[in-house]
């Protein structure tokens, strides 16, 4: 089966619909990573790569009264609803803008962590856009990045369709469309940790969230010596 292509729904409203239709409920999964970031950068400066419409970015910002988030989209219509999110709750330690993620628009080693949620399937280079963090992380910095992973089980699958709007769709729809949309565009466990050793970054590891079609990976940029 033909796969769609996720970049011409997510450049649309019909992106909004699609991360509503799989991110709202799931609170506890930006929670949980943006605690991580918290414990480990109490003061400094955090990019969000691939924000959508800012949710990981506004949880980040509200945990961490001495981080400023910095969130980048290549989709001006999640930009703009991460901004009305972001006034709406009175947020004033975030700053959102189109980006490129392999393109970063800052200046080098500007940041203290940079962590993308379920962004990376969408990049057409995911080596340069590894290189492009790996550029803006100051020495001593890290990178947290959560994806789905394509050879998760049924049952974590299923874990995933349990929150929020999923829910009350159909299993075989949901079923499809994590193999053959959403899934089907990421990686799985051993593709990421090749993708990630290949990188510049030191200290890789490749790890999932419990019970959930979710991968999580750590990396670092090494110190000066």
């Amino acid at each position: 089966m033909r796969k769609l292509d996720l970049n011409l729904l997510w450049d649309s409203w019909l992106g909004l619909a699609c991360h509503a239709l799989v991110a709202y409920g799931r609170d506890d999964v930006y929670t949980q990573l943006t605690s991580e970031i918290a414990q480990m950068v109490r003061n400094g400066r955090v990019l969000d790569v691939g924000c959508g419409p800012g949710q990981g970015a506004a949880a980040l910002a509200r945990s961490a009264p001495g981080l400023f988030v910095d969130g980048i989209d290549l989709a001006p219509a999640m930009i703009q609803e991460a901004e009305r999110r972001a006034k709406k709750m009175g947020q004033t330690r975030v700053s959102f803008a189109v980006g490129d993620a392999l393109n970063l628009p800052f200046s080098d080693e500007q940041f203290d962590a940079v962590y993308t949620i379920d962004s990376m399937k969408h990049w057409p280079d995911r080596a340069k856009g590894l290189r492009e963090i790996f550029r803006v992380l100051k020495p001593g910095g890290f990178i947290l990045a959560m994806e789905l992973d394509r050879r998760a089980s049924n049952s974590a699958v299923r874990g995933l369709a349990r929150g929020g709007p999923l829910k009350y769709i159909p299993w075989p729809a949901t079923w499809a469309m994590f193999r053959t949309v959403a899934g089907a565009a990421s990686f799985d466990r051993d593709e990421a940790q090749r993708m990630f050793s290949d990188s510049p970054f030191a200290e890789v590891s490749v790890g999932a969230l419990s019970a959930l079609p979710l991968l999580v990976i750590r990396g670092k940029k090494r110190e000066l010596r």
